[in-house]
């Protein structure tokens, strides 16, 4: 059976090293997307490249991560850094209170794109260069039937005091689709999960 991946252009060329059956061989740049068909270790074919009889195709700067995983150019990772998760809302204000009033979040900035018809807003803590925001974005022209979809899972907030924090979100009516529990028997580390004014799931854990 054959193993299926693909080579992803990450910034730069991903380089192979064509082989023949002696001691010939090519090197093949590939700037667009490259799908990989693997048999025994090697690669025996790859769309649009297709190898004659007795040559194989080896990644020289890319790595197999399995059957039916991704392959992609490796890269130094060194300066990067999730920026911000963008979820869109109802009502931009009533949002950020909910961040900033209940969660402790502060207003990093706020924007106004006429252009693409959206009002934002980057919501956290600390400065927005230094760490994960939040992008909560008002469309100006809203669909008239407001859904997730069904591949959102949750954002996950670490605080230092899950069961004082529930305490008063319970108290300001605040939805739990889980209520503050240990995250197994006899674990000192504790979960909850709540919804945002927009039904977006929040996890709150704490972690020792």
């Amino acid at each position: 059976k054959k193993a299926k991946c693909k080579v992803i252009k990450m910034g730069m060329n991903c380089t192979f090293t064509y082989l023949g059956p002696g001691t010939e061989s090519k090197k093949i740049h590939v700037s667009r997307e490259l799908t990989v068909f693997w048999e025994k270790g090697d690669a025996v074919r790859a769309s649009p490249f297709f190898c004659a009889p007795g040559w194989r195709i080896i990644p020289s700067n890319a790595k197999y991560c399995g059957e039916g995983r991704t392959m992609t150019a490796q890269i130094d990772p060194a300066g990067f850094h999730i920026r911000h998760t963008m979820i869109r809302v109802k009502d931009l204000n009533i949002s950020v209170a909910f961040y900033t009033g209940l969660l402790g979040m502060s207003v990093m900035r706020r924007r106004v794109n006429d252009d693409r018809g959206e009002t934002v807003a980057y919501v956290g803590y600390g400065d927005e260069d230094g760490n994960h925001a939040l992008e909560i974005v008002q469309e100006h022209s809203q669909p008239d039937d407001f859904r997730h979809g069904n591949t959102y899972g949750h954002v996950a907030l670490g605080v230092p005091d899950v069961m004082g924090l529930s305490d008063v979100l319970m108290k300001e009516g605040v939805e739990f689709t889980t209520k503050p529990q240990a995250v197994r028997p006899g674990s000192p580390n504790k979960l909850a999960f709540i919804k945002d004014p927009d039904g977006y799931e929040i996890e709150l854990t704490e972690r020792h």
